[in-house]
């Protein structure tokens, strides 16, 4: 007699929460089908009654219907009990038979970084966090590691990642997320002792060895957290209170086509872009803002002409807001909360409180002042010489049209001072950094560039031998950024403007330039 061949088998598994103690009780439906195998668990089963496909209707009235082209959605879900903890293995629409948020979140991502070869992955799901949050899946032409993905440790949450296991026992490809989507050999009689081991390889920490900065960014899945944020939230709005909170559009538009934005159906105004503080103004009642609320009002994308609508979003999924709850720190972005982990954000808090300047302060940006431009021109004229305007001075340079500005002020102590006014997005000031960084290594190291920023700057700033290389601790570089919040700079800023402008400032000062940021107060 043959030795029977065991199949190579997909399998989505679900571990469920430690306070589940019977299978039974994460079923969020009734009247299913259970069957008791002996030795592994109980089976519950759903079978929808057979209809046609959505698509035949539109052939109504032409054809008669082929019996053959009837189909129903069967669904079922495994329960194994293994020790104190319960795992559900779905097929079909298995998953739907589940009560949301009754599983651990994570459970497949965390299973399946502890037993991946880290240089033979082969997907990755990630979200790159920023003004506007990017969603991308990448997936190489052969296994590689987390660099062959392109992936920014620190601004990047990982979501979901495919890999083969070192070990062939944990199965031959594992795909993880909430879900561990096992492919593995193994027949019924065999589970058991398979979601042992990926049990031990939940409970593991060997993934902080490999993956160290994995837990820097993860998902707010418990539903009492996601509340609790909520409420703060809702109460922020009602206070008109916008630091570190704006409104971006949630998801990929082609601009080509869009007249803008309404707040209001009635809306006889269009915006051309999203705005906290012009939504406010749309709400008669501030104090009726919840978590409902934001949920349920529509922002509407307009045609040119202001009279369609394009589509509409709920005002939630296009808030972009941190808030501080205890001692941890939360985003929202795209209507889904994250925690940012608490050592992360003391560690890049301490290195922008360390940059924090010490020179005097700027004069204040006022009222008066139609924008960063007419700002810096005041100042520089103000100064009695002491600060060379550069701002819209541009310096052409490099391939194409390329221009750049050396800085926006220039003091006769030769410090670069940067000036931008921040309005609630972390878009501009990123931004701000990485123009600062790219013209500050053109500053050290291209003899032609500094020839043509020196012929732009007044004769008693100019340098008195371009072609030299300079010391460029003697140029220090300042960012000055303009702020009405009340708050300290370290606390005012949105958490990924304060780590660009930390990473930002550890280049630049590897390249020997003194970095500070400064607060200009905004009248």
């Amino acid at each position: 007699m043959s030795a029977k061949v065991i199949a190579t088998a997909t399998l989505p598994i679900y571990l469920l929460k430690p306070h589940y103690r019977d299978g039974a009780k994460a079923i969020r439906k009734s009247g299913l089908s259970v069957d008791s195998i002996a030795g592994v668990g109980d089976l519950y089963t759903d079978a929808s009654v057979p209809r046609p496909p959505k698509w035949m209707s539109f052939f109504d009235g032409h054809i008669q219907l082929n019996q053959q082209l009837l189909n129903s959605n069967s669904a079922g879900v495994l329960f194994i009990n293994r020790g104190q903890r319960i795992f559900a293995v779905t097929f079909g629409h298995g998953k739907f038979l589940l009560t949301q948020g009754c599983w651990d979140e994570g459970f497949g991502l965390r299973v399946t970084l502890n037993s991946i070869d880290p240089k033979k992955i082969k997907s990755m799901d990630h979200k790159t966090f920023e003004a506007v949050t990017r969603h991308s899946r990448t997936q190489t032409s052969r296994e590689g590691s987390t660099e062959d993905f392109g992936l920014d440790v620190e601004r990047d949450l990982v979501r979901a990642v495919t890999g083969e296991p070192r070990a062939p026992k944990l199965g031959k490809r594992l795909t993880g997320m909430d879900a561990l989507v096992a492919v593995a050999k193994v027949d019924i009689t065999g589970l058991p002792s398979l979601l042992d081991l990926y049990l031990t390889q939940y409970s593991s920490q060997a993934y902080k060895t490999e993956f160290p900065w994995i837990d820097n960014i993860s998902e707010v899945r418990d539903p009492a957290q996601r509340m609790r944020l909520d409420s703060k939230l809702a109460a922020r709005l009602q206070q008109q209170n916008l630091t570190r909170l704006w409104l971006s559009v949630p998801d990929i538009v082609d601009w080509g086509t869009i007249g803008g934005f309404k707040y209001l159906r009635s809306d006889t105004v269009l915006h051309p872009d999203l705005h906290a503080r012009e939504f406010l103004r749309s709400v008669k009642d501030p104090a009726s803002i919840t978590p409902d609320f934001l949920r349920g009002r529509r922002i509407l994308v307009m045609d040119p002409s202001g009279d369609n609508v394009l589509e509409e979003w709920p005002v939630y999924r296009c808030v972009y807001s941190e808030e501080d709850d205890g001692p941890d720190t939360f985003l929202l972005s795209t209507g889904k909360w994250y925690r940012i982990e608490t050592n992360f954000v003391l560690e890049v808090n301490k290195a922008i409180q360390n940059l924090v300047s010490t020179r005097a302060p700027l004069p204040p940006y006022e009222s008066t002042d139609a924008n960063e431009e007419a700002y810096n021109k005041r100042v520089a004229n103000d100064s009695n010489g002491a600060y060379a305007l550069m701002d819209q001075r541009f310096i052409y340079h490099g391939g194409g049209k390329s221009k750049f500005e050396l800085c926006d002020l220039y003091t006769d102590a030769h410090e670069m001072i940067a000036v931008k006014r921040y309005g609630g997005s972390s878009a501009p000031l990123s931004h701000l950094c990485q123009q600062a960084l790219v013209v500050a290594q053109m500053w050290k190291g291209d003899p032609e560039f500094r020839k043509k920023a020196n012929k732009e700057l007044p004769r008693s700033h100019k340098l008195p031998d371009s072609t030299k290389t300079p010391d460029t601790t003697q140029f220090p570089i300042v960012f000055g950024i303009v702020s009405r919040s009340k708050q300290p700079i370290d606390r005012s800023l949105p958490f990924f403007s304060r780590l660009t402008l930390r990473n930002v400032a550890r280049q630049l000062q590897l390249l020997g330039y003194p970095v500070s940021i400064l607060k200009i107060e905004q009248v």
